[in-house]
């Protein structure tokens, strides 16, 4: 029955009475509600973890290559959560030109603070242009691997301008 129909039959007193009726009802039973579920999920937990690792062998090549190509589609915009104005960041026609496949966007701050410490204080995500740089996969990578060992050895700038020179 529609919320008219029962209007037009019983009135708008008794369908408001009724509205109440059923918020207080939803809140008695909300924690029992919740219980309920929370212990099927506990019983059914290695059932339902055993079915999804099944579907996910079963289906693992269709799941990587839709990732792969939604990701291609979509790299544009998945680099604008970084920053707005991407064509302000240094290197981004060099990386425009490879349709940004096998680039990776760097922050500069990282040299001196993490990437978590960096969320935290909100510097991570829609920043300026001048604090980014677009660099290939193997220097990224590299400058990764050297910060957890050396710090004072993963300045981009140092090694990235090195190897343009040559």
């Amino acid at each position: 029955m529609t919320k008219e129909e029962f209007i037009k039959k019983y009135g708008l007193e008794a369908y408001n009475k009724h509205l109440e009726q059923r918020r207080e009802w939803y809140k008695a039973h909300k924690e029992y509600e919740k219980a309920k579920a929370n212990e099927w999920q506990s019983q059914n937990k290695d059932k339902n973890s055993l079915n999804q690792k099944n579907w996910y062998q079963n289906n693992r090549d269709k799941v990587t290559d839709y990732n792969k190509t939604y990701y291609k589609e979509n790299k544009e915009y998945f680099l604008k959560k970084y920053c707005e104005n991407l064509e302000y960041i240094f290197n981004y026609e060099l990386a425009k030109a490879d349709n940004f496949i096998g680039w990776h966007i760097h922050h500069i701050l990282e040299n001196y603070w993490s990437k978590a410490d960096l969320k935290k204080k909100d510097l991570y995500y829609n920043v300026n242009p001048e604090s980014l740089i677009f660099m290939r996969s193997e220097i990224h990578n590299a400058d990764k691997g050297l910060s957890a060992k050396h710090p004072e050895c993963s300045k981009w700038h140092k090694r990235y301008y090195s190897e343009q020179k040559k």
